[in-house]
């Protein structure tokens, strides 16, 4: 089921008509006081990353972004959420 950013993008996406690239959004969680926490897990249509142990924020969102640009439904607009340990 579409959330209702995905659908709003959806729709923005129709009326620009341009379908020449392919956006991925991040969303990240954060707590206060936890501003700089690193992520450890995203999801993007129902699919579950995990962080590696010696991998960066950078590269985690990098390999993320790579595999849902791939994989899954051929839409131009994917939304990853990303979350740190305790949440």
């Amino acid at each position: 089921m579409a959330t209702s950013l995905e659908t709003r993008l959806a729709a923005l996406e129709r009326a620009i008509g341009d379908t020449t690239s392919s956006l991925v959004i991040f969303v990240r969680y954060v707590a206060p006081g936890q501003l700089d926490a690193p992520s450890v897990r995203a999801e993007c249509n129902g699919v579950q990353f995990n962080r590696c142990n010696d991998e960066s924020d950078d590269d985690f969102a990098e390999r993320v972004k790579a595999t849902v640009l791939t994989s899954g439904p051929s839409d131009r607009t994917r939304v990853v959420y990303l979350s740190a340990a305790d949440q």
